[in-house]
């Protein structure tokens, strides 16, 4: 085995890299309306604090995710993370991921989009 080089991919400005948040290995989605792992609500956009400073967002603000597969309302919920990226919960984000994509080498469906967001 033998890590791979990726390429770096650029954001349009103003957009963030979505993830679908799918927990532990077998616990794929949370069976609550509160995350036992870190207390986010089912609705929760996980922000890192550097972006929500930065669209003077505060947690529990209301926003919205876009792209042209659909739309999420959520909340803004900060956390440490890199900057430039997302985290919902799954599958309440599966309106924002395009089906039928999956990775050529294991068939591993893709749990990643692109995505505005705006303040409600």
């Amino acid at each position: 085995m033998h890590p791979l080089n990726l390429p770096e991919v650029a954001r349009e400005p103003g957009s963030y890299w979505v993830s679908t948040r799918r927990g532990k290995q077998f616990n794929t989605l949370i069976y609550s309306e509160v995350d036992p792992l870190n207390g986010a609500p089912r609705k929760a956009v996980l922000i890192s604090h550097e972006d929500c400073h930065r669209e003077g967002l505060t947690k529990g603000d209301r926003v919205i995710l876009k792209n042209a597969m659909g739309r999420f309302e959520g909340v803004a919920w900060p956390v440490e993370m890199a900057p430039g990226n997302l985290q919902i919960h799954w599958p309440e984000g599966n309106d924002l991921i395009a089906s039928g994509r999956t990775d050529r080498g294991g068939g591993v469906p893709d749990y990643n989009a692109r995505v505005t967001l705006e303040v409600r």
